[in-house]
């Protein structure tokens, strides 16, 4: 295809006017776009624009919304434009499957010790930390003084830092991490709910009791379970992208270039044929990307002969799809779009 037309709704951001629809022309023809030229031309974002469902692709540091074609259509439109001529490239086709993997735990809350703190200065210390039978010691274990770490219903963040910190310092199998919602300095912030949340694996049997004398203040988690009685919450999404291009004649794959991205944020990896990464995550929500952002996946290969035909393949996950996955811990599967 020596002329590409691409009908798009709005540039940069913009509505293209009245009529609604305008082209960008690419002269394929003098003007190839290679496998390698993939950041000259790629989709960044799949966006819901007045309910219609848009496909926003870069080009020349511009970027353009399609919403008159499908994600599919659009897709496949956008591939014609790597008209490489490499003869010894014949039949190669980027391509490439994924599985998206909630990985989820059992979440623990203790309202009384954490959200509820004495406002007068005492010292806090584990009583028991039993762990499906196994007990941690030593114990008692002091981990905050009021007097000299500061005050805990002024202190929320770093008091349930703590908590953390030394649970993590004893490498509990079935623990599998903590959300620290507390705020320092913030006035009645000890009386807030849900300022700490512990993660560990479903069916872990938990004993946490938390104890400080003078006034008397005493507590121990216990499951946090929503309206439906459960508990259970998706703390990580691995998704994982396995290839399975088709390779010219006598050629060899040498790598694959992973590059997953949510319209802003940008995640990736490079590998020989499979990767795994994570594309949410409840602990560092600023390590991984939006989940109520559909995703765009984008391998490209890389191969022996440097073989620029078909070595682009896109695949997406919509966002609805991804709630579910992390609402009712439900594996996604699919395919680029080829």
């Amino acid at each position: 295809m020596a002329i590409l037309q691409i009908p798009y709704s709005f540039k940069n951001g913009q509505s293209v006017g009245d009529c609604g629809i305008e082209y960008l022309v690419i002269d394929t023809a003098n003007n190839n776009l290679c496998g390698e030229m993939y950041f000259t031309l790629r989709i960044v974002d799949l966006p819901i624009i007045d309910g219609v469902q848009g496909v926003t692709f870069s080009y020349n540091s511009d970027t353009y919304t399609v919403t008159t074609l499908s994600i599919d259509e659009t897709i496949l439109l956008l591939q014609t434009a790597f008209t490489c001529p490499n003869g010894y490239c014949n039949g190669q086709l980027a391509s490439f499957d994924y599985e998206l993997v909630p990985l989820s735990g059992e979440e623990w809350v203790s309202e009384t010790i954490v959200n509820n703190v004495s406002a007068t200065n005492v010292v806090y210390s584990f009583s028991d930390i039993t762990i499906n039978g196994t007990t941690y010691n030593p114990l008692p274990y002091q981990f905050w003084d009021d007097s000299s770490d500061g005050n805990a219903s002024q202190n929320t963040f770093d008091y349930n830092q703590a908590i953390i910190d030394y649970l993590v310092s004893l490498n509990i199998p079935e623990y599998r991490g903590a959300i620290n919602y507390g705020v320092n300095g913030v006035a009645d912030n000890s009386a807030g709910t849900g300022l700490l949340s512990l993660i560990f694996a479903t069916g872990t049997t938990v004993s946490i009791d938390i104890t400080a004398p003078s006034p008397v203040i005493s507590g121990t988690f216990v499951e946090n379970t929503d309206s439906g009685g459960s508990s259970i919450l998706t703390y990580m999404l691995l998704l994982t992208l396995t290839d399975d291009s088709v390779m010219a004649q006598g050629d060899l794959l040498e790598t694959t270039n992973w590059i997953v991205s949510d319209g802003n944020n940008i995640t990736g990896n490079t590998t020989t044929p499979v990767a795994t990464i994570i594309v949410y995550n409840l602990f560092c929500g600023e390590c991984a990307l939006d989940p109520s952002q559909s995703f765009v996946i984008t391998e490209v290969i890389v191969t022996q002969n440097i073989c620029a035909r078909s070595n682009v393949a896109v695949g997406y996950i919509l966002s609805d799809d991804i709630q579910d996955a992390i609402i009712n811990q439900t594996s996604k599967f699919g395919s680029s779009v080829n």
